[in-house]
């Protein structure tokens, strides 16, 4: 982390305008309360996005559970909202039964909501007194069909990576990124789409020290893409899709994908650098080649 940290302040530069033209940016943002999901994807369609790349909708049933949580969940775990067992549509307000230490719950009533938003109780007879449905309706309508500031966090943070922009994280745990000069304006058109997010742009300097700065941060993403599809393939292989206990074939060929989207990516960062990444390329063409076991073992 500090070692990413150190080159963060190596890449970012003091207010430079010349260098915008030719440099990427260093990019981040702060996003306020939350936007309705059918409007923020109407712009960022007209933005350019396509439907592959939109941020997923809130199910019904994650909007019940935070409906739940914020009206009915106690300190100490005195009660708790989860799915019902098989019957993930359902979410399940349950009681503490057991004594200190032990995790003894019982259900005392269950509510479900269709893509329609229209909420159904269930299995509540004996504690309809329990039920302040004003109050689970009005939590339930604070975020349904909303986008929050964490998913619209968690998808910026993934979109920036992704293929479309080809960004790079400049901290282990994200939060500031290097968008390159091929993609910054796609990237803050996107973003300008979405109005409760504001973003900081600043520019990039491209001297030696910014240079080995994006190298190392480019190094890591790679390193560690060719590592994960690695260990998949380690793993035993289900013979097919009902097979248990076994990495599914479309796991692969989704980490195999990614691998090949990375090596796509080193191209773009040689060009944008002005210096080859063998390496780098080596070491993820050889983990997104078909292997025997005793060839991985071996790697």
């Amino acid at each position: 982390s500090n070692c990413k940290d150190n080159a963060m302040s190596q890449i970012i530069a003091v207010n430079d305008p010349s260098l915008v033209s030719s440099a990427g940016i260093v990019t981040y943002w702060s996003i306020h309360d939350s936007i309705s999901y059918d409007a923020v994807c109407a712009q960022l369609k007209a933005a350019g996005l396509d439907d592959g790349a939109l941020p997923g909708r809130m199910s019904a049933s994650k909007c019940l559970m935070l409906a739940l949580e914020e009206a009915y969940v106690t300190a100490r775990g005195a009660t708790k909202v989860m799915a019902l067992k098989g019957q993930s549509s359902k979410i399940g307000l349950y009681q503490h039964t057991g004594g200190t230490g032990e995790s003894n719950y019982r259900c005392l009533w269950a509510v479900s909501a269709d893509d329609k938003g229209t909420i159904t109780y269930h299995d509540m007879a004996a504690t309809h007194d329990l039920i302040d449905e004003d109050m689970v309706s009005d939590g339930f309508a604070k975020v349904w069909g909303k986008l929050l500031p964490s998913d619209i966090g968690s998808w910026l943070a993934k979109l920036v990576r992704s293929p479309l922009i080809n960004g790079l994280s400049l901290r282990d745990h994200g939060g500031i990124y290097f968008v390159p000069p091929s993609t910054r304006d796609m990237w803050n058109k996107v973003v300008a789409a979405i109005p409760n997010v504001k973003l900081f742009r600043i520019p990039a300097m491209n001297g030696p020290d910014a240079v080995a700065a994006v190298v190392s941060a480019r190094g890591e993403e790679a390193q560690q893409l060719a590592h994960d599809l690695l260990e998949i393939k380690r793993k035993p292989q289900q013979e097919d899709v009902k097979g248990k206990g076994g990495v599914r074939k479309s796991t692969i060929e989704r980490m195999e994908k990614e691998a090949a989207n990375g090596i796509e990516k080193i191209k773009l960062y040689e060009q944008v650098l002005g210096q080859k990444l063998d390496a780098l390329r080596t070491q993820l063409t050889n983990a997104s080649v078909e292997k025997t076991t005793a060839d991985i073992l071996s790697y």
